[in-house]
């Protein structure tokens, strides 16, 4: 993710099966991904060491620790590295998440103007119109 982008987003897909899912999210908010990969090591049922997962979690904190360490540290490269949601308060975000058909190359993530593009080193690859784009309150809403 670049910090100058408005919007956090992965693409992630399946040449064999041919699409890619997206998510977008308010950076605001939750300006860290987490990538986890786990490859052939859990070797109890179902799993039996076949099993490869990769997971992305978008979240306030670049990586799991404990409260005291955290708010050791409030900013990351110069990024904040949690938040505190006071008692009684509370926020909304809204996030989208999309499909791309037919999909047999990888290409990264354009939005503009309420579309989501999957863009090739060739072109578009795929296109999707956003219903809503994502938003969410202010960090500056939440009262200290």
């Amino acid at each position: 993710m670049r910090p100058s982008d408005e919007f956090g987003n992965f693409v992630a897909g399946n040449k064999r099966l041919q699409f890619a899912l997206f998510y977008l999210w308010p950076r605001h908010f939750f300006p860290w991904l987490g990538i986890c990969d786990e490859r052939y090591a859990r070797t109890e049922k179902p799993w039996c060491k076949n099993v490869s997962v990769r997971a992305f979690e978008f979240g306030v904190s670049p990586y799991p620790e404990t409260r005291h360490n955290r708010l050791r540290r409030p900013q990351l490269f110069d990024v904040p590295a949690y938040l505190v949601l006071p008692a009684n308060q509370t926020f909304w975000v809204r996030y989208v998440m999309g499909v791309f058909a037919g999909v047999t190359e990888s290409g990264e993530l354009s939005i503009s103007s309420g579309t989501a593009r999957l863009v090739g080193l060739r072109g578009e690859i795929g296109r999707v119109d956003l219903p809503e784009m994502c938003a969410s309150a202010m960090r500056e809403e939440m009262k200290q």
